[in-house]
């Protein structure tokens, strides 16, 4: 694991996070980390300037989490978003649920009075020791070659190591529909961030939230995925969604995953989407912009 230090002046007005790491994981040995100001002038050894260095607790920084575990399986096993990828309809989807604190926000992100709240998100996943399923991503470990088998094969044999992961971002039920049917977000507005696929066991980012997108502290609309009353259901909060698409980079690759959320800001929660709530009354649901801009991140 890596240990994570704050590197801070003693007058608190600037901190650095230090994160030091061996190139693979599973490597141990001890380590010894020193920081100092070095120069001279105002931003030299004469500033005055004294780095600190301590460590970096990061459940007590980050008191609200959530996580929840999934798989990237037969149909469930879409790849990326894009046009003419509808197998990509089938991958897992989660709703971010996010709730003001009671007692207020406990960093130092003023959602109280400000716009946004800071959610760091992490996408694992469990990278298998030996080879099985497909992966085609071109990376891994190595090991002897295996001989095709004559006939159609279910699956090419998968490279050790992590595939090609990432997840998508929607602050829009729209965004959830236009994937469930076609495979892709033709309005790109609705995709949050965008992001680079990558070979890594874990994948973060940092969200930044509008504040749209919290609920108050005590109760809050509902009409979300899981509390839908079957396929029936209208949308319920216009634009108050955070939904989370993980995925890999092609279709059937299959693998397990874990997707976690941390914030000073808010409660959260971690929900599968079973049931996709249809457009409001009044709303179209739909987008005249062009199917090559948006879907696929």
């Amino acid at each position: 694991r890596r240990r994570r230090c704050g590197a801070a002046t003693d007058d608190g007005e600037s901190e650095v996070l230090v994160v030091p790491s061996t190139y693979e994981s599973g490597l141990e040995g001890a380590f010894s980390l020193t920081a100092c100001v070095v120069g001279s002038g105002e931003r030299g050894a004469g500033s005055g300037l004294r780095p600190v260095l301590s460590p970096l607790v990061f459940d007590s920084r980050y008191p609200f989490s959530a996580s929840v575990s999934g798989s990237w399986s037969g149909p469930a096993a879409g790849g990326r978003l894009g046009a003419g990828r509808i197998e990509a309809a089938k991958n897992p989807m989660y709703e971010l649920r996010l709730t003001l604190p009671s007692g207020g926000p406990s960093g130092d992100t003023d959602v109280g009075g400000g716009e946004f709240a800071d959610v760091y998100v992490f996408l694992s996943q469990e990278v298998p020791k030996g080879g099985s399923g497909n992966d085609g991503s071109g990376s891994g470990g190595g090991g002897r070659r295996v001989a095709k088998a004559k006939g159609k094969s279910k699956s090419p044999a998968r490279k050790a190591g992590p595939l090609p992961i990432g997840f998508y971002t929607f602050t829009d039920w729209e965004a959830a529909r236009q994937v469930s049917a076609d495979g892709q977000v033709v309005a790109s507005e609705a995709i949050f961030d965008s992001f680079k696929f990558t070979n890594r066991q874990v994948v973060c980012r940092r969200l930044r939230l509008p504040r749209s997108c919290m609920k108050p502290a005590m109760g809050g609309a509902k009409g979300q995925a899981g509390e839908q009353g079957g396929e029936g259901g209208a949308e319920g909060d216009a634009g108050g969604v955070v939904l989370l698409l993980p995925c890999t980079y092609e279709a059937k690759q299959e693998g397990t995953f874990t997707i976690e959320a941390m914030s000073a800001d808010a409660n959260l929660e971690l929900l599968p989407v079973t049931d996709i709530p249809k457009p409001a009354i009044g709303t179209s649901g739909t987008n005249t912009r062009p199917v090559g801009q948006g879907g696929r991140g």
